[in-house]
């Protein structure tokens, strides 16, 4: 490598005139912006001018990518440079990528009754852990929309489906709040989500009764209508209690026998004797019109009154 020494300037100041010492031959160079970084010794403008002129993004625009969520890759082929030129711009803001993502993990996911206790990561993990995700193998990301606000990334693999979650991050003084940005988001901080629903039981109306009800209350009335009438007013003797208990078996009596007939077969024949209930043996074994047991009515029985007339 032949050194060159500087002799001056074209007029205008455009370029800088320099020879060979050893052959007096001329050269010029241009004063731009990369000469005087490099005489100053500034290598990183120097780099950024390089990479300036190489493609058609400006180190800036690179960053700007790079802080909207672009990977270093797709900036590299977007520029048409080689990777490493864009790496020197894009690592400041990957590092800023990264501690927003973890600012995020920490802030407080926002429900309908207000901003949650537990932190993002501590709700996430309890979701991961219900539902059979390991955690330790999503990664968290983050970058900025076009309206200046954090987004969040949640992304893992589930068998061969990739998911994401992303929500918003609002960086305040108690560590931010979250809202969810779709629906995979809202699931993962829902704690009812997933959540068996509870059972209903009909529960009846007032005055309404089932089949079970009814047959009890007709059951209950059936036995109060046996009952002896506890009326204080009411005096009974002893011989006319003795007749209403032999009036109540009589009544069973002609209750079974009338069962009975009911799924009798008409082909059997039942001696009718037999058939006809016992009769108390205080009174009578008269008939009614109908070949039935007369029986005495209730004022027979409470007034005193006997079948055969007698009181």
């Amino acid at each position: 490598m032949r050194e060159l020494r500087v002799i001056g300037l074209e007029p205008g100041g455009a370029h800088v005139v320099c020879s060979d010492p050893d052959t007096g031959e001329k050269f010029r160079i241009p004063a731009d912006d990369k000469l005087r970084a490099a005489s100053r010794g500034d290598i990183a403008r120097l780099g950024q001018i390089e990479i300036e002129s190489d493609c058609q993004m400006r180190p800036r625009e690179i960053q700007a990518r790079i802080r909207a969520g672009a990977s270093v890759e797709q900036v590299a082929e977007e520029a048409g440079v080689p990777q490493s030129k864009v790496e020197r711009f894009a690592y400041p803001v990957l590092l800023e990528r990264s501690r927003a993502a973890e600012m995020a993990q920490a802030g407080h996911p926002v429900r309908p009754d207000g901003p949650t206790v537990l932190t993002l990561a501590e709700i996430v993990t309890q979701a991961f852990r219900a539902r059979g995700h390991d955690m330790d193998v999503a990664t968290w990301d983050a970058w900025k929309d076009e309206d200046g606000h954090w987004v969040a990334q949640l992304q893992w693999q589930a068998g061969r489906t990739t998911n994401a979650a992303h929500w918003r991050y609002l960086p305040d003084a108690h560590g931010g709040t979250i809202t969810a940005l779709d629906d995979t988001a809202s699931q993962l901080v829902d704690p009812d989500h997933g959540r068996p629903l509870r059972s209903l039981t009909s529960v009846p109306r007032e005055g309404v009764f089932g089949p079970a009800d009814v047959e009890q209350d007709h059951e209950h009335e059936h036995e109060q209508s046996h009952d002896i009438p506890d009326d204080p007013s009411i005096s009974l003797t002893d011989n006319e209690i003795e007749e209403f208990e032999e009036f109540e078996e009589t009544v069973e009596s002609m209750e079974a026998v009338g069962s009975s007939e009911a799924v009798e077969s008409s082909d059997d024949l039942v001696d009718e004797t037999e058939s006809e209930p016992k009769v108390a043996p205080q009174h009578t074994n008269g008939k009614d019109k109908r070949g039935k047991p007369a029986l005495p009515s209730w004022d027979d029985v409470l007034l005193g009154v006997r079948s055969n007339g007698r009181g």
